[in-house]
């Protein structure tokens, strides 16, 4: 070592890493937490998709009765990967009600839509 150079005794060497480690895994968890939130709404939006294609694909087969409007309800919504988990007809209006599963690994979780449709009033 130089004579100019003095050394100092500090607790704090190695801290700098410490650090940034912490932050690196702030960022990573805020970094998960928004890739699950944009997979949750984008599941919501397809069961929303689904929902609206599965209850005007019905109401033509309204006038039939219950059970063909929930049939063709069913089979739209199968066709666009959700699963039909509710199909009420009150008059002429239709409901249902469909899940889609969130995708990236959170199969767990299901996002439900509920539409209806029929003649305007």
């Amino acid at each position: 070592m130089g004579a100019g150079r003095a050394r100092r005794a500090s607790g704090d060497r190695g801290s700098g890493a410490i650090w940034l480690l912490t932050m690196s895994l702030i960022v990573l968890l805020a970094g998960a937490a928004a890739s699950v939130r944009g997979l949750a709404a984008l599941a919501r939006h397809h069961a929303e998709s689904a929902a609206d294609l599965a209850a005007l694909g019905s109401a033509a087969s309204a006038v039939q009765g219950a059970a063909d409007a929930c049939a063709v309800a069913r089979s739209v919504a199968e066709r666009n990967a959700a699963r039909l988990t509710g199909c009420q007809l009150s008059g002429a209006v239709i409901t249902v009600t469909v899940t889609c599963p969130v995708s990236g690994g959170l199969g767990r979780w299901q996002a439900r839509a509920e539409a209806r449709a029929g003649p305007a009033p």
